[in-house]
């Protein structure tokens, strides 16, 4: 995992906190499947869960923190929190990663980006499970950005964006250079896509004008996936137009009719969301965009199974067909 949210300092929270903790810290978690016979059926529907309890039989049973990564250190992080060997951290985690890629199929990294109000263990069952369809092949990493578990905490999550948004940049450049992985590939769900949009959009004005396929070298970004995306649509198309496509491989958005939450988003911002499908205006203009741009795809999931269970947001871990379209991209592009 890599987190920036603040470790615990008080008994009552298990291992980080809820607020934020500014440097991108790294590390392993356990995760323990239960006692006796436990189905990963029975994973999915717990996984599926915000906030769980302690009576469930899948939980974050350890965290093993390695340290914080020397990329995020900054002239405001405050003496105590530096090592006295800031980048041993960095070089631990990515030992790590390369002894799990030096015995995969593939050489490929995942990195999944979790949605706002969860806690710290939430994108940890997330990514164990979808590893877990992934064959445990390549190196799943569970970016877990210090969201809150409070729904009035909404606005004050999406503010947290913007700064865990440079964390992820950092991440990204640190393991395409200081790891020996072939693609890294990120999927954004919720608010968590306003995460990755903003990290890409980082990276996208720090190479507007660069070569494309240096630039993708570089950073060796592979597929992209946003899922429900709680993005402005228009500031998305504004991006596109500064080149956001160029530092990638591909990117594929999936978008709904039924998504409530969204709607709720798009009632307060006065504006339409990325990740959704009605109010989708095709112009010419946007359709002549997408026939001429193949590593766009946006994918309708409205009237696939699943799409509409209860508010229509969770279509992403709801619907098989959704689910199993996104892990058959990623496992077979």
């Amino acid at each position: 995992y890599a987190s920036d949210r603040e470790p615990v300092s008080e008994p009552g929270e298990p291992y980080y906190s809820n607020s934020r903790g500014f440097e991108l810290r790294l590390g392993k978690a356990s995760v323990k499947m239960g006692e006796g016979e436990f189905t990963w059926e029975e994973a999915r529907q717990i996984s599926l869960l915000k906030n769980r309890g302690g009576n469930y039989p899948l939980k974050v049973t350890g965290v093993d923190e390695i340290g914080v990564l020397d990329r995020s250190i900054t002239i405001f992080t405050p003496p105590e929190k530096i090592p006295a060997h800031p980048e041993a951290p960095g070089r631990q985690f990515a030992e790590l990663i390369n002894a799990k890629l030096a015995t995969s199929k593939k050489k490929d990294v995942y990195i999944y980006g979790h949605g706002y109000k969860v806690v710290f263990s939430n994108p940890i069952l997330v990514a164990t499970e979808l590893w877990h369809y992934l064959a445990y092949d390549g190196v799943f990493v569970a970016f877990a950005w210090p969201s809150t578990p409070k729904t009035f905490a909404y606005m004050a999550d999406l503010e947290t964006t913007l700064i865990s948004a440079f964390n992820l940049r950092k991440l990204l450049a640190y393991l395409a250079e200081d790891t020996d992985v072939e693609r890294i590939h990120v999927l954004g769900y919720s608010a968590g896509t306003r995460v990755v949009l903003n990290a890409l959009s980082q990276l996208t004005f720090m190479h507007n004008g660069d070569n494309r396929s240096g630039i993708r070298q570089q950073y060796r970004l592979g597929r992209v996936i946003l899922v429900g995306s709680d993005f402005d649509r228009q500031v998305f198309a504004a991006l596109l137009t500064e080149g956001m496509l160029d530092i990638l491989q591909t990117m594929t958005i999936y978008v709904s009719s039924h998504d409530k939450a969204l709607g709720m988003s798009r009632w307060l911002f006065r504006h339409d969301r990325l990740g959704q499908a009605d109010n989708l205006a095709m112009d010419p203009a946007a359709v002549r965009y997408l026939n001429k741009t193949p590593h766009l795809t946006l994918v309708v999931v409205s009237d696939v199974e699943g799409a509409a269970k209860g508010n229509g947001h969770a279509y992403f871990r709801n619907s098989p067909w959704a689910s199993s379209d996104i892990l058959m991209a990623l496992m077979y592009d």
